[in-house]
């Protein structure tokens, strides 16, 4: 009964590597599920996730995005960066479930180890966005300066995309 979530649960943590937090916080959504067997409740997730690619449907989604904002200033020397501001935005989409009073009370535990191996898993991803940000504004910081302001920001502009 509860195989099925101890296995997607040993899994998870199993293909994953531990890597250090910093203090962005996720934006998280939940969508609801429902069931009183570990059967029940992973039919559950696959109706009701709204996380779908192809045919394929997903327990849970971490989506990150960096953006860049700086000024250019010029002077002599030539073009370089001013005020750099780097702001990431972080959200989760992950399954809620409910249990009632009378539910087995080893489903309830089966459920928080795969609920935290699933949002180990999640934040994983959220801390590729964040070493992704800290490397664009490591990057910004000590990009070079230019003798063209346009040659310059185009510059910027590819080594921020790559």
């Amino acid at each position: 009964m509860h195989r099925i979530l101890t296995a997607c649960a040993i899994a998870l943590l199993s293909a994953t590597a531990v890597l250090a937090a910093t203090p962005i916080k996720p934006i998280k959504q939940y969508y609801p599920v429902y069931g009183d067997t570990a059967e029940k409740l992973a039919a559950s997730m696959t109706a009701s996730s709204p996380i779908r690619r192809d045919k394929h449907h997903f327990y849970a989604l971490t989506h990150w995005e960096v953006q860049t904002r700086y000024q250019l200033t010029s002077d002599s020397h030539g073009c370089k960066l001013g005020h750099v501001d780097v702001k990431l935005g972080i959200k989760m989409q992950l399954p809620h479930w409910d249990p009632s009073q009378t539910t087995d009370a080893q489903l309830q535990q089966d459920w928080q180890t795969f609920y935290q191996a699933l949002l180990q898993h999640e934040n994983q991803h959220a801390d590729n966005g964040r070493r992704a940000a800290q490397d664009i504004a490591t990057l910004l910081q000590n990009f070079p300066r230019h003798h063209q302001c346009e040659v310059y920001e185009q510059k910027l502009k590819a080594a921020i995309d790559s």
